[in-house]
């Protein structure tokens, strides 16, 4: 497998306008940031697998069919019988910015258990690939740190998106513990430069590689500590909805990696500068996530 991700796969509700009454419309769309990138990593034509929880209602079907129809492998892929699917709403502003509403109080994706994890899976993959988002709570918190040493144990390179929504956390404090319990086992960092903000120096540039992103301005990229790389942003035409981005961005980044050999020297991001791009030029997370040929093409 070349890469696996674990974490949270949801329902983004996406603002999609107003009804005729005046009432606001929302669009059922799969996403959740590490099944993002799961898909991604599909369509660039990387073999990917999924671990995580879904309920066992009409959501999690539709989750579940989505990314096996992308081609995922989602034996780890579970369905909790007493716990519902996870609920995003995004509400979209003027140039695709979100703001996000969630229903997550003890869903199906943060009561992923450390027994159930499938540790093979794991340890015969090239990247791992986690969310701090599944570290906001138990037991999922200790699921992501236990797959985490898992993958390192064996090999298995570290990637962490650093993921911060202050209504899914205790406090910004409780957020900096669980990203500072993770860092030790990761190798690929990935940050905006808002969470970074937060994170401070100590945390953001403690990963052998870190690559903070900064929306319409690029990323930059630093091997540690130190700035290597200035990525800058492909302009996209019309902007409908930054939704995925970051993850189309950092699909690009593994994918460049991999091809490389899974060396750290040498990565431009442009690829996933050009991912980003077409991520935006469209509604919603997964839907929205180029193939290669896209990405090439552009």
């Amino acid at each position: 497998m070349d890469i696996t991700a674990l974490g949270e796969l949801l329902i983004d509700f996406t603002d999609v306008g107003e009804s005729s009454a005046g009432m606001k419309l929302f669009e059922r769309n799969p996403g959740g940031a590490p099944a993002n990138v799961a898909v991604g990593a599909a369509r660039v034509g990387l073999r990917s697998a999924f671990i995580g929880k879904v309920g066992a209602d009409v959501h999690g079907q539709f989750l579940r069919e989505t990314l096996e129809r992308e081609r995922v492998d989602c034996r780890n892929l579970l369905t909790d019988p007493d716990a519902f699917t996870t609920l995003a709403f995004v509400q979209l502003g003027a140039h695709g910015e979100r703001e996000f509403s969630f229903s997550r109080n003890r869903s199906a994706d943060v009561m992923l258990r450390e027994r159930e994890l499938d540790l093979e899976l794991i340890a015969g993959s090239s990247v791992l690939h986690v969310g701090t988002l599944s570290a906001t709570s138990e037991p999922s918190r200790s699921a992501t740190l236990a797959a985490a040493k898992h993958a390192k144990s064996h090999g298995v390179t570290v990637s962490l998106d650093v993921n911060y929504r202050a209504s899914l956390w205790q406090s910004a404090d409780d957020f900096r513990a669980a990203v500072a319990l993770l860092l030790p086992y990761v190798t690929l960092l990935k940050v905006s430069d808002e969470e970074a903000e937060l994170m401070g120096d100590a945390l953001t540039y403690a990963a052998p590689l870190t690559v903070v992103t900064r929306g319409a301005s690029g990323a930059d990229i630093y091997r540690e500590g130190t700035h290597t790389t200035r990525v800058e942003a492909v302009a996209a035409p019309d902007v409908v909805d930054t939704t995925g981005a970051g993850d189309a961005f950092w699909v690009g980044v593994l994918y460049e990696f991999l091809t490389n050999g899974g060396k750290l020297d040498g990565l431009t991001g442009t690829l996933a500068a050009k991912s980003a791009s077409l991520c935006v030029r469209k509604r919603g997370a997964i839907p929205a996530l180029p193939t290669i040929d896209e990405i090439l093409a552009l």
